[in-house]
């Protein structure tokens, strides 16, 4: 059959002329009606711009070929095996909201409830004879009160749109309030993960950097010792002193405060090297001594660089 189906949405110009088309198939409660009248309404343009699409391309079989038109006046050709208002001849008319059917075709189906006779215009095209006025004017105030009504579903496709419009604004905005909280989120670990805490209790060495100096990410910013040794150096003068062993408990005490002491166990000897200068007695000799290693208790009453004597 021929027809103008609309191929995509847009203006007038994407109208185009086909013979081509397949004539419908009529089920049980449709009729086939030969169009010989159709119109134009508001809402044929609105759905060929796109209006509604989400919600009329739901209902459609097929995107496109789109045939529009809701009016039909027309001649019956086939009626399906549950009609029982119709019959083929019969002249009717009427106008349907489906957007599977449209009228700007050849042929078209319709639901027999949609439609009714119209043997006053049949009589009209056949004896060229006026109308009865009062059937013409309940003919003009039915279409009147249906294009209405294509007009307020118009207005009802639109205000969903554009709530669906504003649902979809809402869900974009909710959608970066959340990324923007999961980025906050993620810089306050980052922020406590930036804090560094010594391993061990001490007392601070050196400050490297002034307050409100901006400095290098991984700048090392203070040293801290440890309030107490864990080990100490000391020297054995003498070859009665160097007959010490590995692991030899002794006794380590602080050279200023000799109350202060504790006991350890060698763990390693060094070189013979020269003495410290403040562990000589004669500045005028040359005195040498064997390093040796200690290990001692964390808890214990020395502090770090305090000089100590060995026993």
């Amino acid at each position: 059959m021929f027809g103008m189906p609309i191929y995509q949405y847009g203006d007038s110009s994407v109208f185009e002329f086909s013979n081509e088309l397949t004539e419908p198939s009529v089920n049980a409660n449709e009729v086939l009606i030969e169009i010989r009248a159709t119109s134009v309404n508001p809402i044929d343009l609105m759905k060929r711009e796109g209006y509604g699409r989400s919600i009329f391309e739901k209902q459609r079989n097929h995107l496109f070929p789109w045939i529009l038109g809701c009016d039909v006046s027309g001649i019956v050709k086939k009626v399906g095996s549950k009609v029982i208002k119709f019959k083929e001849g019969d002249q009717v008319w009427g106008s349907t909201s489906s957007p599977k059917k449209g009228t700007y075709a050849e042929y078209t189906l319709f639901n027999q409830n949609e439609i009714d006779l119209n043997n006053k215009l049949a009589q009209t095209i056949s004896k060229d004879i006026p109308t009865d006025s009062l059937t013409a004017l309940k003919l003009q105030i039915k279409s009147i009160r249906e294009k209405g009504n294509l007009e307020l579903q118009g207005l009802d496709i639109r205000i969903l749109d554009l709530k669906q419009e504003d649902e979809f604004d809402q869900s974009q905005i909710q959608s970066k309030i959340e990324l923007a909280n999961e980025e906050l989120e993620w810089k306050l670990r980052e922020e406590t993960r930036l804090n560094k805490f010594a391993t061990f209790s001490g007392v601070i060495e050196n400050v490297y950097v002034k307050e409100g100096e901006e400095v290098e990410a991984f700048t090392s910013l203070v040293s801290i010792n440890p309030k107490h040794p864990t080990s100490v150096v000391g020297y054995l003068v003498g070859k009665k002193e160097r007959d010490r062993e590995l692991g030899e408990i002794v006794t380590v005490k602080s050279l200023e405060q000799p109350n202060l002491q504790i006991q350890g166990k060698i763990i390693g000897f060094g070189a013979v090297v020269k003495l410290p200068q403040i562990m000589e007695k004669d500045n005028s000799l040359t005195t040498f001594g064997l390093e040796i290693f200690i290990e001692i208790p964390e808890e214990n009453p020395l502090v770090v660089g305090e000089q100590i004597i060995v026993k």
